[in-house]
């Protein structure tokens, strides 16, 4: 019902459009809601000891372990979301397959392709030198003693390491994470977040100087609501309108707001403008 709703009004339905939709209060509904989402609570819960089962069994793949246990928590509430009793099938062996799926998922798409373990001939040679010599090996002895360059060796070292998760605490004694202390080239700086956050508002309260109309046909245009941009087509026939009539109504509105862009300080981003 919710999906149904949600196609035909192009947005996340209220609670009294759901409720009234599917014919019921909205105290049941909430009800219902409520008694849904603690019985999916409890059903993730009781079953979470078999995710820790079946992410040890894939530990030394290229994740950690709290890696695999949220990769494999992941699988068990899409089982919760997809299984239909009707179909005879006991829940644990259909939540069994999810969880397997999505670990098996995670270390495919996150662990190297290739796996270069060092050849048990340098732990050998290891083994070797410090036999002979009684003391710690450097690199020089065990390439020498492998029958490779020093080179060739620290290069099979290097593609050879595990890697490290972001989610590991830098400090034993301390809850701060690599994910915490290491920059992300993705994510934006704060203050030019901010700041684009700022224009967003400024930009719409500037709006409230048009007519009703004319600014959702302005919002409608350019997406300013949901990020969906409209043809001047739909629009005119959301409004009972001509493509004409609606691309006049834009200019107009477009000119109105050019004339006040000076008065209400826009022109504080034009840094920000590409």
């Amino acid at each position: 019902m919710k999906s149904r709703l949600k196609v035909q009004f192009s947005r996340e339905p209220t609670i009294v459009e759901w409720a009234a939709a599917a014919g019921i209060s909205c105290q049941a509904l909430q009800s219902q809601i409520h008694c849904g989402n603690s019985s999916r609570q409890k059903l993730i819960c009781a079953n979470f000891r078999m995710v820790v089962h079946i992410a040890k069994q894939y530990q030394g793949r290229g994740l950690s372990l709290q890696d695999l246990l949220q990769e494999g928590s992941m699988g068990l509430m899409r089982s919760v979301e997809k299984f239909k009793p009707q179909a005879g099938c006991r829940f644990a062996t259909y939540a069994y397959w999810w969880i397997r799926q999505s670990i098996r998922k995670a270390l495919f798409q996150h662990s190297r392709t290739i796996r270069l373990p060092p050849p048990s001939k340098v732990y050998e040679a290891k083994k070797l030198c410090i036999q002979q010599g009684n003391h710690l090996p450097t690199k020089e002895d065990i390439a020498a003693c492998a029958g490779m360059s020093v080179e060739g060796l620290a290069r099979l070292l290097y593609t050879a390491r595990m890697p490290l998760s972001l989610q590991k605490p830098v400090w034993t004694d301390q809850d701060t994470t690599f994910q915490e202390i290491t920059a992300d080239t993705t994510i934006e700086v704060p203050d030019v977040g901010v700041a684009k956050q700022l224009m967003r508002q400024h930009v719409r309260n500037l709006l409230s100087v048009l007519n009703p109309r004319e600014r959702k046909i302005i919002q409608l245009r350019f997406g300013i609501e949901n990020g969906e941009q409209k043809s001047l087509s739909e629009i005119g026939a959301g409004f009972g309108l001509s493509k004409e009539r609606i691309r006049q109504l834009e200019t107009r509105a477009l000119y109105k707001l050019k004339q006040c862009l000076g008065s209400h300080g826009l022109a504080a981003y034009a840094n920000m403008i590409i």
